[in-house]
């Protein structure tokens, strides 16, 4: 009886000691657990293309979970030709660092962030973030040509089909393209955007460039429409006119048209950007309908 007591009383402190440790045990891994970064914990970069051209970026590191978390990161902004921006910071449990370049016509395209982020657990004295990177990126280089609303001479960027008969061609502009013309005329306004659709904020030098060109019959006077190039004034937009004719008393035949595609694409400072967008065009007289229509893409 004596000795079934004694191991009685061995299993039942082996019992104590086993739930005492699973505890301790318990309490250790729930302490580790509350340190560990949760979902509302965030780092993050990225890359912000102002109105004026200029770039700002923002890195953050963001643990405040608990608000014992300590956070620490530092940040690299990057233009295309090399020119950057750094800082780095520590803010309790949350922490930014702001970045920004001025425009420089000279010095377009795409901008990087980078950034590395750090938080420190006082409770479970680890590095849950130790450097880990983050980067984002944004582009103020002149990308598209996009439409604009101009009014009743071209809504949306499209005006109306015009037929005209002994009548002079004239852009929204107000610019003079022929005189006492007979044939179909469609006017066209449009605004330079740059990589995040913002407009393009300097001046700069516009060129068009014409491929695919088909006439019918093949023996139509209608001519190739030509490259040419022109200026546009800092905030300014672009003004197209698209038309097909002859000068009068000349007419189109009664299925006398043409087509084509047109490309665009910029300098600035000395540099060119080919442009995304593409313009096709086809206009003339079509089994005795008068059309002019153009369809834009902007991929």
């Amino acid at each position: 009886m004596i000795a079934t007591q004694s191991k009685g009383r061995e299993k039942q402190g082996g019992e104590m000691l086993f739930r005492a440790f699973d505890l301790a045990a318990f309490v250790a891994a729930f302490a580790l657990l509350t340190a560990l970064p949760l979902n509302a914990d965030t780092f993050y970069s990225g890359v912000t293309v102002n109105s004026d051209g200029s770039v700002s970026s923002y890195g953050v590191t963001d643990a405040c979970s608990m608000l014992d978390h300590i956070t620490y990161m530092n940040s690299t902004l990057t233009s295309p030709n090399g020119r950057q921006a750094s800082g780095n910071a520590s803010d309790g449990c949350s922490t930014e660092v702001d970045l920004y370049l001025a425009f420089d016509a000279t010095d377009l395209g795409t901008y990087t962030v980078i950034s590395h982020h750090w938080a420190w657990c006082p409770v479970a004295h680890i590095w849950f973030w130790n450097g880990n990177p983050s980067q984002g990126s944004g582009n103020n280089a002149p990308s598209s040509l996009i439409p604009y609303n101009y009014g009743t001479c071209a809504p949306n960027g499209v005006g109306p089909l015009q037929v005209l008969k002994d009548a002079n061609v004239v852009d929204c502009s107000g610019k003079q393209r022929a005189v006492a013309f007979d044939g179909v005329a469609r006017n066209l306004v449009y605004q330079l955007i740059n990589g995040a659709g913002i407009p393009f904020p300097a001046a700069y030098t516009i060129y068009e460039s014409f491929s695919n060109f088909q006439k019918n019959p093949s023996n139509s006077g209608l001519p190739q429409p030509t490259a040419s190039n022109w200026p546009i004034a800092a905030g300014g937009l672009v003004t197209d006119c698209q038309f097909a004719g002859y000068t009068s008393p000349g007419a189109l035949g009664s299925n006398e048209h043409a087509s084509y595609t047109q490309n665009f694409s910029v300098a600035v400072s000395g540099i060119t950007y080919p442009l995304s967008t593409t313009v096709s065009i086809s206009l003339g007289n079509f089994n005795g309908t008068p059309e002019d229509n153009v369809t834009i893409t902007t991929p």
